[in-house]
């Protein structure tokens, strides 16, 4: 099983700067300010990441397992642990959206909650930058071969192109 060399990471920030006028006084300005989140694990512990593209159409889903996978270099890779993952849909044109769920079996629901547990993210206009959700937990979280099935699904009415980023380790 090839493995990981070097240094991983998971990063996401926003930074802003915002501004007023108020007429006769002086202006208010807030910022430049910034929100960040960067969590570098051990590479001896997270030693692979399964990096996938796929398309999905209208109304169409796939359901990823999580325990084991072919690596970008095309070799196998057992996952026990996920500390984090990533996904980003863009779509053409207006009107695809992103699902993300538990599988309908052996189904991984770590980061959601309740009796239908899911996220769906409208990827927008065309010309912008998509959709996009980073989970990343303080703790791993087990996969075996009963929790490790995530869905994707596409609930909106044109196809999206969705990315997938998921760092475990065995």
């Amino acid at each position: 099983m090839a493995t990981v060399s070097g240094s991983l990471s998971l990063a996401a920030s926003a930074t802003w700067s915002q501004s007023q006028s108020n007429g006769a006084l002086q202006g208010t300005t807030q910022g430049p300010d910034s929100l960040s989140y960067r969590a570098t694990p051990d590479a001896a512990t997270y030693t692979q990441v399964q990096a996938t593209q796929l398309t999905l159409a209208a109304s169409a889903s796939q359901t990823l397992d999580l325990s084991s996978f072919t690596t970008l270099l095309n070799a196998t890779a057992t996952c026990t642990k996920v500390l984090g993952v990533l996904v980003k849909a863009t779509n053409t044109v207006t009107g695809g959206q992103l699902k993300i769920e538990p599988g309908a079996s052996s189904a991984i629901d770590f980061w959601l909650g309740g009796t239908t547990p899911s996220l769906t993210l409208a990827c927008g206009d065309p010309a912008g930058p998509g959709c996009a959700v980073l989970i990343a937990d303080g703790a791993a979280r087990a996969v075996s071969g009963s929790v490790k099935n995530v869905k994707l699904s596409n609930p909106g009415t044109q196809t999206v192109t969705v990315s997938v980023v998921i760092l475990c380790g065995a």
